[in-house]
């Protein structure tokens, strides 16, 4: 199992492996994955990740993200939808957000539309996905 840091001291633990895109790499695609994942360099395209996706400070998304929980030290402009979605105080998130939890550490920036929903909606969110690829 490795443990990793964000820039807030949270150890962040991995039992069952982590995807990286490390620092001056640049993805242009979309990314799905049942790991976690940490952005350090830019993804330009969507994340669709059954797991945490971090987003380094310096590190950037340009797409939208599904997730289980999203965390935020760089910068992510798109829409995101998770169960909890927490923006460092390095973040910036120009994003319409649908999200159970939502925190926003001093200094981090949001623009755009906030909305609540039940724990479920995630797990709705991604049958929908399924049932329509069938």
């Amino acid at each position: 199992m490795g443990i990793f840091s964000n820039n807030n001291g949270k150890e962040l633990n991995v039992s069952e492996g982590i995807s990286v895109i490390s620092a001056k790499t640049y993805v242009k695609g979309v990314i799905e994955t049942d790991t976690m994942t940490q952005i350090e360099g830019v993804l330009e395209g969507d994340i669709k990740c059954d797991n945490t996706v971090h987003v380094s400070d310096g590190g950037r998304i340009v797409g939208n993200i599904v997730a289980k929980s999203v965390f935020v030290d760089g910068e992510v402009s798109g829409d995101i939808l998770a169960e909890k979605v927490e923006i460092g105080e390095k973040g910036k998130v120009l994003a319409n957000v649908v999200s159970t939890l939502f925190v926003i550490q001093e200094g981090g920036v949001f623009e755009g539309n906030k909305k609540m929903k039940k724990a479920e909606t995630y797990i709705e969110y991604e049958s929908s996905d399924e049932d329509s690829e069938r």
